[in-house]
């Protein structure tokens, strides 16, 4: 018995209900398995030989793939992976396969090579903004000097480059002997 997709036979989805004789055991579970009343064949492993992508786009996906469960997991272990995950930032909110169908055919157009040259110029570009800043410093005592002093800068209106000036006030407090 061979049914198209979309095509459902109505004795193979018909819930079981009490006054029914045929219970769900004599359905042909082994040949079919049904997803939201869709029967498909199932596939056997000979089945599963032909590939989706070609071999040049497989390795291009295998790497992006790697650098997303690199960053996603924390482990840092490939090269770049931190300016990978701040230029895949855009694409966040569209690698999910439920509410994006297109989402296979968006990942085929990522480059791991892009994404990262994308991450390394945002980053540096925050860098220098910040950078900008802190030719500004100047030191404050902390608790009236009891717990000794460090550098500081007034950052108004540059609030969202906190991190960065944090990072390079904490690097150059360090390299002047203050806290």
């Amino acid at each position: 018995m061979s049914l198209a997709v979309g095509q459902v036979a109505k004795s193979q989805c018909s819930p079981v209900v009490p006054h029914q004789s045929k219970p769900f055991s004599s359905m042909p579970t082994e040949k079919y398995r049904s997803t939201a009343m869709k029967a498909t064949p199932a596939s056997s492993a000979a089945d599963r030989t032909g590939k989706v992508a070609g071999p040049e786009d497989q390795d291009h996906l295998k790497m992006v793939l790697k650098y997303i469960e690199d960053a996603d997991l924390r482990r840092w272990s490939l090269p770049n992976t931190n300016a990978f995950r701040v230029g895949l930032k855009e694409w966040r909110s569209k690698l999910n396969c439920i509410t994006n169908p297109y989402m296979y055919e968006q990942l085929l157009e990522m480059s791991s090579v892009d994404l990262i040259s994308k991450g390394n110029s945002y980053v540096s570009a925050r860098q220098s903004a910040a950078s900008k800043l802190l030719d500004k410093v100047f030191k404050i005592r902390l608790g009236r000097g009891f717990y000794g002093e460090c550098l500081a800068v007034r950052a108004d209106g540059n609030s969202n480059l906190s991190d960065e000036i944090g990072k390079q006030l904490s690097v150059k407090s360090a390299a002047a002997g203050l806290r």
